[in-house]
């Protein structure tokens, strides 16, 4: 049994070079997209391998230890600014994502989720989407497949 753990806050206003919320990762997966779709001008994403800035050890339900030294962290890329809550949605399942990017400050505009496994934790071709609200997926504004080899 693989337990997942989601990690959302904000980002730092100056984060160490380490940071997994803004550090460069290991690419796993991109979109190809690079038009804006919807009204929250979505664009593509990343899936990317991050390494913690602070490794921890985690105890599986049998007593198993592991020493989590990586996440996963996935970008979604829009054409505006992150100004509210968004939620990335993972065959169907919402969590809650954090503003990753500013063009001003950082070239794009994004919101990012870390999931804090050393492993991809959904299936190749899963869909993602995002919207505003956790409550209903009919507020869908971005429908992609997820497509990566590992």
């Amino acid at each position: 049994m693989l337990c997942v753990a989601v990690k959302s806050g904000k980002a730092q206003q100056t984060p160490s070079p380490a940071d997994e919320h803004t550090a460069p990762g290991k690419l796993i997966s991109a979109g190809k997209n690079s038009t804006p779709v919807g009204p929250l001008k979505a664009k593509t994403y990343r899936l990317e391998q991050v390494q913690l800035e602070k490794p921890f050890d985690t105890i599986e339900a049998d007593g198993t230890k592991h020493r989590l030294e990586t996440a996963i962290r996935l970008k979604v890329t829009l054409g505006s600014p992150p100004t509210n809550d968004y939620f990335i949605w993972i065959d169907d399942v919402p969590e809650l994502a954090y503003p990753s990017g500013h063009e001003k400050l950082t070239g794009e505009n994004s919101i990012s989720l870390l999931l804090l496994t050393p492993m991809v934790p959904f299936e190749n071709g899963s869909s993602l989407a995002i919207s505003r609200d956790a409550g209903r997926l009919s507020g869908l504004l971005l429908a992609l497949r997820l497509d990566f080899q590992l």
